[in-house]
């Protein structure tokens, strides 16, 4: 019996893919001091952590790489702001559902004097900025949430309450890996995304409860409104795509306007984009942002690092499925080519690629970047598809790649070998002969699936 495993709250299990790998190879080959030594591994060690600092300064908005702390977790942070900054007779608000790793060192400051109050929340563990303005005192020092309870997973508006310690001149400690800590902080504190997550959590809760009888619609009325919410503050009409940051963020503004990480790729095969939304993106990436090399993240950004200005083949699937959609032959052959061109001009998958000249930025023989080459094929050009019930297949099949097969595809217990009849749009499926709409994933053992395809007049 396979186990399944529920507490991640607590220790974050199994890690992240290739962590293991990592720590382990820097414990066996180099773990070398930084600033302790005039030699290559330790030059090699102290140009991580600086990297590191620059990119972390970055995402948090910080003005000076020196201002990032590297800490064992999450919880001693936690601990040396709470026990490093507050001293007696200082107040501290906190709300009710506030967790355990902020708790414990506050209950324990009570003894040298400090003060808090746990603001209140509402039957669903929600609370709001003006709940806590009620509480604040002439002492009182700071305002330290969680963005999410781990306990009822409610989303804490840490935008309003920065809003409001910034009024009051209140630090304000918010734990939590999704604001994305834009200069105008009252404009900005989320990412797209975030968002994006959010709204596939719902629609996920929507989909067990249904399968488990239970009542569900209200999960997926919280995926509409999400939508509905991301389609309107974070389009931007003037760039011609969605933004990192929503509507009155920098990152909205359209001298710096950018389109960041997975968004990139979710906008699309999340259905964020409307039709029309999809068309004027495509247009504008065809014809003003692409390169020879790829599609640049942040395009509005004239610095060139890993992040702005590069190209991500991971991220580039989500583009080569609109064009296989959008029935774009020359986009999606194009998409794929570069970034074959890419790899084998570096000699390996690396995870980035400068947009400018195509030479790998850095990270090589990245395993999850690999399979971003395989997603072109499986997600772009052959358009699987997946639900609850099982998969199917609704891509484009340019004439360049028109004998191209799969064998062996694993899914659950089933072993499918997929051929296709013809060039463009994939019209109908044979499962063994026998025309379907999807393939349920009850299905057991090998067996063929033709693609008949055509193209429009």
């Amino acid at each position: 019996m396979k186990d399944i495993y529920f507490d991640n709250s607590s220790t974050s299990f199994p890690k992240a893919p290739n962590v293991g790998r990592a720590m382990g190879e820097f414990i066996e080959n180099g773990a070398f001091n930084i600033n302790r030594g005039s030699y290559e591994g330790a030059y090699e060690a102290g140009s991580a952590v600086l990297d590191t600092r620059e990119m972390l300064k970055d995402l948090f908005n910080c003005p000076n790489s020196k201002n990032v702390v590297f800490t064992p977790s999450v919880t001693y942070s936690l601990n040396y702001f709470i026990k490093g900054f507050l001293k007696p007779n200082d107040h501290v608000l906190v709300t009710s559902v506030e967790h355990n790793a902020v708790m414990r060192p506050l209950v324990q400051m009570e003894k040298l004097g400090v003060e808090f109050d746990a603001v209140p929340c509402d039957e669903e563990g929600g609370v709001t900025a003006d709940d806590f303005r009620a509480y604040i005192k002439e002492n009182t020092k700071a305002i330290i949430t969680t963005h999410a309870s781990n306990v009822c997973g409610t989303i804490i508006p840490i935008e309003e309450i920065g809003a409001l310690c910034k009024e009051k001149g209140l630090v304000y400690a918010a734990f939590c890996s999704s604001n994305d800590a834009y200069e105008d902080t009252e404009a900005g504190g989320y990412a797209l995304s975030t968002e994006i997550y959010f709204m596939y959590a719902f629609e996920c809760a929507f989909n067990i409860l249904k399968c488990l009888g239970e009542p569900a619609e209200h999960y997926k009325f919280l995926a509409a409104q999400m939508l509905e919410m991301i389609r309107n503050k974070y389009w931007n009409p003037t760039a011609g795509i969605f933004t990192s940051g929503p509507d009155g963020s920098v990152a909205f503004k359209d001298e710096v306007w950018e389109t960041a990480g997975e968004e990139g790729a979710v906008w699309n095969i999340w259905g964020i984009a409307s039709e029309e939304q999809k068309n004027l993106i495509m247009d504008n990436l065809e014809h003003k942002i692409i390169t020879p090399y790829g599609i640049p993240l942040m395009p509005g950004h004239l610095e060139k690092t890993h992040l702005a200005r590069s190209v991500w083949t991971v991220y580039t699937t989500g583009y080569a499925v609109a064009a296989a959609e959008l029935g774009k032959e020359e986009l999606l052959v194009t998409l794929i080519a570069q970034q074959i061109r890419n790899a084998v001009f570096n000699k390996t998958f690396y995870e980035v690629y400068n947009a400018d000249d195509g030479r790998a930025w850095r990270w090589p023989a990245q395993t999850w970047n690999a399979i971003g080459y395989i997603s072109l094929l499986l997600s772009g050009v052959f358009g699987l598809k997946k639900d609850i019930e099982g998969i199917w297949f609704e891509g484009f099949i340019p004439t360049v790649l028109s004998e191209i097969r799969i064998f062996n595809l694993r899914y659950v217990n089933m072993r499918l070998d997929v051929f296709s009849e013809g060039e463009g749009k994939i019209v109908k499926m044979t499962l063994d002969g026998v025309e379907v709409k999807k393939i349920f994933w009850n299905l057991q053992g090998h067996h063929k699936v033709k693609l008949i395809c055509r193209k429009e007049d």
